[in-house]
């Protein structure tokens, strides 16, 4: 049996919903997916440690994760979201290297050649070496999600990676997420309102006000008969066709 790397058992994200149980294992990308107005931000975070279920337990490499110290957990489960700014005064580069240098990882040139490793693997148009400012939105998400690799966690947690972006720069962000970043880290969970990339998931919860669903992969989500889930997919269906089946 393969290594359990994160657990939740009974956990209650919000009060009145129901409980999720969930094990994450080596090579798992689960995708947490939902309507909009579902809690799929804070069910991520409480996953990885940075809220409190509201009852239920967490485990993080077989420990509840508040007994975790903070800094330990945080270079074990790396955390990305556009939500979160790259420091305007630095450039890409310097932001990319700001994490393992706080944390003492290495020497500057040693942290320095990781990120130019790192950079390489983005194939959006952009120079690192300019102020985010400068940068388009999608090479600045793509720095985002390089920032959190820098520190080579276990298990990345990703929040809404495509919201807001259009058609081409979402296809560009799912292959970069399924490509490199999925290559670097253990298990991945993404929270997304985004069946496209979900479909490639090992595991599906999905999410609603009320709701909690966990399916073994597509096949099994796509066979599940539940009315909330069913308008979900037929909202998105109706503006791709592709979704039935993987490519």
């Amino acid at each position: 049996m393969s290594e359990r790397l994160l657990q939740a058992r009974e956990m209650v994200v919000v009060d009145g919903t129901p409980a999720l149980d969930l094990t994450i294992r080596h090579g798992d990308f689960v995708a947490l997916i939902g309507p909009i107005g579902a809690p799929l931000g804070r069910l991520l975070r409480t996953l990885v440690g940075l809220k409190a279920p509201s009852s239920g337990e967490v485990r993080v490499f077989e420990r509840p994760a508040e007994e975790w110290d903070w800094r330990l957990l945080r270079r074990s489960i790396g955390f990305a979201t556009p939500a979160a700014p790259l420091l305007s005064t630095m450039s890409g580069l310097r932001n990319l290297m700001l994490p393992p240098l706080y944390h003492r990882l290495g020497s500057e040139s040693e942290v320095l050649e990781h990120a130019k490793r790192l950079l390489a693997e983005i194939e959006v148009e952009g120079d690192p070496n300019n102020l985010p400012a400068y940068a388009s939105e999608l090479y600045r998400r793509h720095l985002i999600l390089a920032r959190a690799l820098m520190l080579n966690p276990v298990i990345l947690a990703v929040d809404e990676p495509l919201r807001g972006l259009g058609c081409f720069a979402a296809e560009t962000m799912r292959r970069y997420l399924l490509g490199p970043v999925r290559q670097r880290v253990r298990a991945m969970l993404v929270a997304v309102d985004d069946p496209l990339l979900a479909r490639h998931a090992d595991q599906i919860v999905f999410v609603t006000e009320r709701k909690v669903l966990r399916f073994d992969g597509w096949p099994a989500l796509l066979a599940c008969d539940d009315n909330e889930l069913c308008d979900y997919l037929d909202l998105h269906r109706s503006a791709c066709r592709s979704l039935e089946v993987l490519p």
